[in-house]
């Protein structure tokens, strides 16, 4: 990471309109010493990169639940002298971009502290990946399937020639062209939109027991022994580096934020399980996160499932 004290937050509750939600937002305490300046007061320095200052004239921010303006353009400072204490900041650009919430700084007397804001894009670009799609007719059955992705289709395989027709049996073996394969494949890049992501629930999980709770979320889900060792044998490696990993779970329905899937005969259920997660870093905060209530999809009839997940970014970088 760039700075030292770098402190990315996965909990940051929005003060304005009496609305909570958490957000991943990220902010630098670039120093914090005595200065001999200051007698009776002591002074916090918020500094503002040019670049987010062009996108918003005004920044609207709060200390200790006041609400108050700044002025960008032009400035990338704000500053507010404060009394010996603990408070918490708020600040937000614009509804393209993540608050930042910094909690608890603890002020001390006569001290300048000088913080910076990274403001994180809600609007970003993620690549869905892998989702898989798991198929089980009652019998062999031929099986034809339109995939309607909301981003563009970067991956699939077998290919992707304005649907899938497959054969697929009881065991879920498909057959597509005399090839035999274990699922269909796709992957896609897609803008992501912050409002998917209920971001009051979800789960830190520090690595050290990552595969003992997706082992225990997926089946709860109703994943079989294979399915899971598919799901886990792919998403743990590109979990490794991160020390602690904040999960955020969608099922079903809320997948079709990402895809829909028309499926020829109708199935008995399709069950959709997308894995939303991002690196946590080491200073974080769970005060308020809510656990999920994972559903559980029983298997009758012609069922289908379908995985995939994406990392959402929790720095500073911005992609457009």
């Amino acid at each position: 990471m760039k700075y030292l004290f770098l402190f990315i937050s996965l909990i940051a509750f929005n003060s304005f309109g009496g609305k909570e939600y958490v957000r991943i937002s990220s902010y630098v305490i670039i120093s914090d010493e005595v200065d001999l300046s200051l007698i009776t007061t002591s002074k916090v320095t918020f500094r503002i990169d040019s670049m987010y200052s062009k996108e918003a004239k005004k920044i609207v921010y709060s200390v200790n639940g006041i609400e108050k303006t700044a002025k960008t353009s032009g400035n990338t400072e704000i500053v507010e002298y404060v009394a010996t204490g603990s408070y918490n900041f708020e600040f937000v650009l614009n509804d393209k971009h993540y608050e930042i919430f910094v909690r608890e700084l603890e002020v001390k007397p006569c001290h300048h502290v000088i913080v910076q804001l990274n403001f994180s894009r809600s609007d970003r670009t993620i690549m869905m990946k892998k989702p898989v799609i798991y198929l089980y007719p009652e019998t062999e059955t031929k099986i034809d399937i339109e995939l309607n992705v909301v981003g563009e289709l970067s991956f699939t395989y077998p290919e992707y020639n304005d649907g899938w027709s497959v054969i697929a049996d009881s065991l879920g073996n498909i057959t597509n062209n005399c090839e035999t394969f274990n699922y269909l494949f796709w992957e896609s890049e897609q803008q992501f939109d912050a409002s998917k992501v209920d971001r009051n629930q979800g789960v830190i999980v520090n690595k050290s027991e990552l595969i003992t709770y997706l082992e225990g979320a997926l089946t709860k889900f109703g994943f079989t022994s294979k399915e899971r060792a598919d799901f886990i044998t792919y998403w743990v490696p590109n979990m490794k580096d991160a020390t602690n990993l904040y999960i955020y779970f969608l099922f079903n329905e809320a997948c079709d934020e990402f895809a829909t899937l028309n499926i020829s005969p109708e199935p008995t259920q399709i069950a959709r399980f997308y894995m939303l997660w991002a690196d946590a870093g080491t200073n974080y905060n769970e005060i308020g996160m809510l656990p999920q209530e994972i559903p559980t999809f029983t298997r009758d009839g012609f069922n289908v499932l379908e995985w995939g997940g994406a990392e959402i970014d929790a720095n500073s970088k911005t992609i457009d």
